[in-house]
């Protein structure tokens, strides 16, 4: 848990973005449930068109990209929702 939490805030820390306590705590939640086999599906993810390795997550007004690689999950970018399709567009 300490490992995921800290991954997230780095990300976080990283893109200078402080974002609500229960928004951290659900992203963590995230985090956990995909290493522990859960489809994201059933988290309320979605994969994104653009590239099949990212996946999706709404937090509030942000979005939470994470990698799927080899069973891995890597937290990518928290952006906001408005960001986000001119964002992906330069990767």
């Amino acid at each position: 848990m300490k490992a995921i939490h800290k991954q997230i805030t780095n990300l976080l820390n990283k893109q200078n973005k402080s974002i609500q306590q229960c928004h951290l705590k659900r992203a963590v939640l995230i985090q956990q449930q995909l290493e522990s086999g859960c489809p994201y599906s059933k988290l309320g993810g979605k994969q994104l068109k653009t590239d099949k390795t990212l996946l999706r997550f709404k937090l509030g007004n942000y979005r939470l990209i994470i990698q799927a690689v080899n069973n891995k999950y890597i937290p990518e970018m928290l952006i906001q929702r408005k960001h986000l399709e001119c964002k992906l567009k330069r990767r």
